[in-house]
Formats: C-alpha cells, sequence, structure tokens
C-alpha cells in the first residue's frame, strides 16, 4: 500500500528528534532506536498518527525474529514439509485434549484449538500480538535479564490495514490460499477458555511456517513505504523504570494474567524491581 503520509510521518519524527536513529532496515520495515523509554509514549501517541491501524508485540531481545514456536521447532529440526508437520501437531493436540476440558465442552474451530493450546504452552503456528503498545511495552521488559542479553529491548508495530490488503491480493493471485500458506490472518479467539486474550486485549497472526514475519514482510513490500512493520528499539538498562511506570498505569502480570499464573509472576516481578 503506497501511503505517502506514512513516510513522511518517520522522516518527520527523525528529522525532529535527531537522537532517535530512524532507519529502513529491510523493504516494509522501518527500526528506529530510542535513547530512552520515556520516548515510547510520545513516539506512538503524539508522533506517529496511525497507532490505531497497527497491533504490537514485545520481544525481550532486539535481535529475535517474528517467527511462532511451531515454525522454529520446525525449522531447528528442518522437517522437509513444515505444512504437514503443522497439521501432525494439530492433530496429536486435539487426540490429547480430550476429556480435559471438562464436560460439555464447547466445539472449537482449529484456530480457536490453536488459540487454546498456546494459552497452555503448546508449540503453536500463532503469534501473539496486542492492540495495547503499552501491553506489549510490559512483556518487551517483563523477563529478567537472560545471560547474553541485547543491549535492546524490541516492541513490534504491524500494520494490519497494510498486511491483510496484501494477503487478499495474494489470495486472487494465486487462487487458493489457505489460512497461513502465503498470506497473514489476523485471529481473535471467541472462545472463553482463553481468558488472558481479553485482559491483555489481545489476537494472533497465523502466518506462513516456511518464513518469519520479517521476511515475509520484506518479500511483499519491496515497493511501499517502509512503515507496514514499525521496529522500536529500548535500552534494556531502562527495564525496572520501565516496568514500575507500567504498575502505575496498572500494566503487570496480575491485570494481564488473571490467573494463579499471572499472581505468581507479578510477585517474582515484584521481587526484581524496587519500589515496584
Amino acid at each position: 500500500m503506497n501511503d505517502p503520509s506514512q513516510r513522511a510521518t518517520v522522516e518527520r519524527l527523525v528529522r525532529h528528534y535527531g537522537e532517535w536513529a530512524g532507519e529502513e532496515i529491510a523493504p516494509g520495515t522501518t527500526q528506529v532506536t530510542l535513547s530512552s523509554f520515556r520516548d515510547f509514549q510520545t513516539f506512538v501517541t503524539d508522533e506517529f498518527n496511525d497507532t490505531r491501524r497497527y497491533v504490537w508485540r514485545g520481544q525481550q531481545s532486539a535481535d529475535w525474529e517474528l517467527e511462532s514456536a511451531l515454525a522454529r521447532r520446525i525449522r531447528s529440526q528442518k522437517k522437509s514439509v513444515p505444512e504437514d508437520a503443522a497439521k501432525s501437531q494439530l492433530v496429536r493436540f486435539k487426540k490429547a485434549v480430550r476429556g480435559r476440558r471438562g464436560t460439555n465442552a464447547a466445539h472449537l474451530s482449529d484456530n480457536e484449538i490453536w488459540a487454546l493450546g498456546q494459552h497452555f504452552g503448546l508449540a503453536t503456528p500463532l503469534l501473539d500480538w496486542t492492540l495495547s503498545p503499552y501491553v506489549a511495552l510490559y512483556f518487551a521488559f517483563a523477563d529478567p535479564d537472560r545471560k547474553e542479553q541485547s543491549p535492546h529491548r524490541a516492541v513490534f508495530g504491524l500494520n494490519r490495514t497494510n498486511v491483510r490488503e496484501r494477503s487478499r491480493l495474494l489470495k486472487q493471485i494465486k487462487k487458493r490460499i489457505s489460512d497461513a500458506s502465503n498470506g497473514i490472518t489476523f485471529f481473535e479467539p471467541d472462545s472463553d477458555e482463553n481468558s488472558r486474550v481479553l485482559s491483555q486485549r489481545g489476537l494472533f497472526t497465523i502466518s506462513p511456517v516456511r518464513t518469519t514475519i520479517d521476511d515475509w514482510v520484506a518479500k511483499h513490500f519491496k515497493k511501499s513505504p517502509p512503515q507496514t512493520l514499525i521496529k522500536i528499539l529500548i535500552p534494556n538498562s531502562d527495564r525496572q523504570d520501565c516496568l514500575r511506570m507500567l504498575n502505575r498505569m496498572n500494566i503487570n502480570h496480575l491485570t494481564l494474567f488473571p490467573d494463579l499464573i499471572g499472581a505468581a509472576t507479578f510477585c517474582n516481578v515484584h521481587m526484581d524491581v524496587t519500589n515496584y
């Protein structure tokens, strides 16, 4: 989608805030480096006018690609036909959950089954996103540092409007397309068995298992403005200050995970962050 206003927005940001390093790192993708987490609110609310067209995802390391757990596992095992491996995983999980969802369990579509599995740690082709950039920011910083921690954490913004339109065109061109064969599908579960999705304003992408979302955008937006995917880097050193700010905004594991796991993780984060 060729929208000059989007390109002008990022160009204006880089001109106005010289300390923010904005660059097109791949076709369709812009990376913006913030000097502090305090710049995040200004970026997503005051300066970047298209936040409602985007879905957001936070990741602990800026080095990680946008790839589902199932795609990553299939790639590491070098499966020759990734689509068959995904189908086999779904069939296994359907059989494994029989008798474990309570009495009179509702019939669920395949995507709902995947979402249920994602909720309980199953490797699925789904990738979690949220409608709130601040929830994404929390997930970027929630986990403690790893042994070899990247100097930046990352929040991604994916233009849902652009991606839906491009996926629709792919469907017309290819004549046939399953939910995750060539395009990217956005899926919001209706099942009552996934309360976390509501608390997190969450939704999922279902994308081809042969590629990452980063590479998919680069492949299909070669002649488009570089704002289909926005990668925002925030210094990892800001973790404690950022989590304190988000806690005061009532964004923490207690509100995002309305269950015992959320309560336990909230207490663990409280131990890590002073004056939480």
